[in-house]
């Protein structure tokens, strides 16, 4: 008779042991505090200003998720400073990077961007600018912190945020980071 002790075993003294097939935490789960800087007081003390950007190119944004800068991210700071040109440590914000120009600004490479996005996920309703704005965003998080994962979303810098929809503008008001919906 095989022997149910095992660690690997559902039952352990006659219950169901939690969470035994659930897959590890991923790294960016483990590191969502890096963008949870709005966690205490509700963050509230950054709106309507841009006190807490530190790499002078973030704007005042709606939402308390919005109002972070590049350099309070980690993965961020990791691009940043793995593509700073060594002559140039002038360069304070990711969106100062010539590859932050070719990933996620250049039409080409966001329309062929956009046909992987069509192929896996389907197509969208939008204007072209609109697609250019949310391909821009996803190839942000690409770059910076690889795959995420279906529905796991993080807010994304201000200054980059504000790169990508000045490079492709709205006629009507953006509709801002929106945390995805629960089950």
């Amino acid at each position: 008779m095989a022997d149910t002790r095992g660690a690997g075993n559902l039952w352990n003294n006659n219950r169901v042991v939690p969470y035994q097939f659930e897959p590890p935490a991923q790294e960016h789960e483990r590191n969502v505090e890096e963008n949870n800087h709005f966690a205490d007081n509700n963050g509230v003390y950054r709106l309507g200003n841009t006190d807490w950007c530190e790499c002078g190119n973030c704007v005042v944004m709606e939402k308390v998720e919005e109002c972070n800068c590049c350099t309070e991210s980690t993965k961020i700071m990791e691009k940043l400073n793995s593509r700073r040109p060594l002559k140039n440590p002038g360069i304070t914000c990711i969106t100062q990077l010539p590859a932050f120009q070719s990933v996620c600004l250049n039409t080409d490479v966001l329309e062929t961007a956009y046909y992987q996005y069509r192929q896996e996920h389907g197509t969208f309703q939008a204007t072209l600018e609109e697609k250019y704005r949310y391909i821009g965003y996803r190839q942000l998080v690409r770059w910076c912190h690889g795959v995420l994962g279906r529905k796991v979303r993080i807010p994304l810098p201000s200054c980059a945020v504000r790169a990508i929809r000045n490079a492709f503008p709205s006629e009507d008001t953006y509709r801002g980071f929106e945390w995805p919906e629960l089950p």
